[in-house]
């Protein structure tokens, strides 16, 4: 048996089941249909206790067998109680008398608490497929700058990154890094071990035909930027808002929509209106993936991530999908993508960088989006269903292949 662990929350209303967020629910649903052996194990709260309207989220589709359901904590001060809590379940339903004579594995994040506290309650014949989805630590650092917490948190995560290279120098598993980048710097050391994946993109925004590849802007039209992601201080959007403001007197103007929530909305709704910026910006809030946003994408020109820290951003992958020129930070795996020329890399983090960068893309706007749409197959290597026969055949081979016990 192998258990697919997600540790995102998935809302269970009746007997469908919703989510806020799916970057890895939905890839560990796909993979679950690949074999009898896979059970899918999600953290689920009811629709009526969490008081949330399913309407407002995204389905969870293509269930293919029956779930593990274990409790959702909202809690996170009681989270190292709540993840023993866990982990003590799934080790009870994992060593059920009729697993003990057939293989054991987990597939699972593996830089989280859970994951963590089991590796120690289960057997040591049990396999471990562990997704690492970004560089953890330099993230919880943007977002924590300075701080007694920060410091905290980030001793938590090199203790998770400790008990990820123990189980891969012993030979207990197989790591799959989303990109390139992660796999340079941190499982080197395991590179037979390790695989590069980036299961980002549903089928819909693969084959769901895209606006023509027509000139833009023509005159009169202002160029429309767009971003997608979590307002956050690792996103880096105050600069980018900043490089509005800077080209709004001037002839290489755009407008910026701005899709998501998160800690900073407010502080960041504030900024707009204190630089004028009111009738350039727009905020949309979140917007549940699947057609709704994929119309977004296709109702623009350019799209900009300008973070400070990132791993394999869904949000770049959704963009050439959508035949959009995109404009992001030179960080983490984002170089590794798609190949020279897709991208254009911003030199630095700061408005003038942003915008220079963007200055440069709106100058050869038509060229650039003829490229941009050229690209769109590429994308196809981001897509869900090609990563899950690609992680399936790894797991297939590593817990049946030739000499496994």
């Amino acid at each position: 048996m192998v258990l697919l662990f997600s540790n995102e929350r998935v809302i269970r209303d009746c007997n469908n089941y919703f989510a806020r967020i799916i970057n890895f629910t939905d890839f560990l649903v796909l993979l679950s249909g690949k074999s009898s052996e896979y059970r899918l194990a999600l953290l689920c709260d009811s629709a009526k206790r969490a008081g949330v309207d399913t309407s407002r989220l995204t389905p969870v589709v293509g269930l293919a067998g029956p779930i593990l359901e274990l409790p959702y904590l909202e809690n996170r001060y009681q989270s190292f109680f709540y993840s023993l809590r866990v982990a003590w379940l799934i080790r009870r339903y994992m060593n059920k008398d009729d697993n003990r004579n057939q293989p054991l594995a987990v597939a699972s994040p593996g830089l989280n608490s859970v994951s963590f506290v089991l590796s120690f309650l289960l057997p040591r014949r049990t396999r471990w497929y562990l997704f690492i989805r970004g560089d953890t630590r330099k993230t919880v650092e943007e977002i924590y700058r300075h701080s007694v917490l920060g410091r905290i948190m980030t001793g938590v995560i090199d203790l998770f990154q400790w008990r990820v290279d123990h189980l891969m120098k012993r030979g207990r598993g197989q790591c799959f890094v989303f990109g390139q980048a992660l796999k340079d710097k941190f499982y080197a050391a395991c590179a037979e071990q390790t695989h590069v994946v980036s299961p980002l993109l549903a089928q819909d925004w693969l084959t769901t035909p895209g606006p023509k590849a027509e000139a833009p802007p023509v005159s009169g039209r202002i160029p429309q930027v767009l971003f997608v992601g979590r307002l956050s201080a690792e996103k880096n959007i105050d600069a980018l808002v900043e490089a509005c403001a800077i080209a709004r007197p001037g002839a290489h103007r755009f407008t910026l929509t701005i899709v998501g929530d998160g800690p900073l909305e407010t502080q960041l709704r504030q900024r707009v209106a204190a630089l004028g910026l009111d009738d350039d910006v727009v905020f949309t809030g979140r917007v549940s993936n699947g057609p709704q946003l994929i119309a977004i994408y296709d109702s623009h020109d350019i799209f900009c991530l300008p973070s400070a820290t990132e791993g394999t951003p869904r949000a770049i992958a959704e963009s050439v999908a959508r035949g959009l020129p995109v404009v992001a930070s030179d960080v983490g795996s984002i170089r590794h993508m798609f190949e020279h020329g897709i991208l254009r890399l911003l030199d630095g983090f700061d408005a003038a960088s942003i915008l220079a960068a963007l200055v440069e893309v709106i100058d050869d706007l038509p060229q650039r989006l003829q490229t941009a749409q050229a690209a769109r197959p590429a994308a196809a290597m981001h897509g869900l269903d090609f990563n899950v026969d690609k992680v399936d055949r790894i797991i297939q081979q590593d817990l049946h292949g030739a000499g496994r016990d």
